[in-house]
């Protein structure tokens, strides 16, 4: 009888200690960090941005030339690779909305019903209702991952679709 439960209390208590070693998303923290770094890092974010820089002008302030805007244009306006492109937003827009109803429970309704005779009685029907509700607890961060995992693929079809643009403007030009 004392040896079950011991068993049992050092089976609770190793149990106990390895769940409370569990720390899968701790914050990062950065100690060693040189102070020069972080004092030249604070004052970059200190300096405003320059409205007129070159990166932060549309390709049609860039391009005066009406031949050239047009053919840009029309361009940008039939490319398949382009397309393909805003497709892969929207196949990831649609995926990280997905991801973030996970969080939500889940609920299916998948009603039945079937009529039978046998010999010569009468015809006889049955019904069934059945309803299942389904909800995921993110106790390990498979759910997190996932979301973050689409937010960072539809930022990705985003800046590729960006890229595409510059090198379909860059090579018309």
């Amino acid at each position: 009888m004392k040896i079950k439960n011991f068993s049992l209390v050092l089976a609770a208590s190793l149990s106990v200690t390895a769940l409370s070693g569990c720390g899968i998303y701790k914050k990062y923290d950065v100690k060693d960090i040189d102070s020069q770094l972080v004092k030249v890092y604070a004052e970059a974010l200190q300096i405003q941005d320059d409205s007129t820089a070159f990166g932060n002008l549309s390709w049609r302030a860039v391009f005066t030339d009406p031949a050239l805007v047009d053919l840009i244009q029309r361009a940008l306006d039939n490319n398949k690779d382009l397309r393909n492109a805003k497709l892969n937003i929207d196949i990831a827009h649609a995926q990280l909305k997905g991801a973030r109803l996970s969080y939500l429970p889940s609920l299916a309704f998948t009603p039945n019903g079937a009529g039978a005779k046998y010999a010569d009685n009468d015809f006889s029907w049955t019904y069934q209702l059945p309803l299942a509700v389904n909800w995921e607890v993110d106790i390990f961060g498979k759910i997190l991952n996932t979301k973050r995992g689409a937010e960072m693929a539809e930022l990705q079809s985003r800046a590729y679709e960006q890229a595409v643009r510059s090198q379909i403007i860059a090579g018309v030009a």
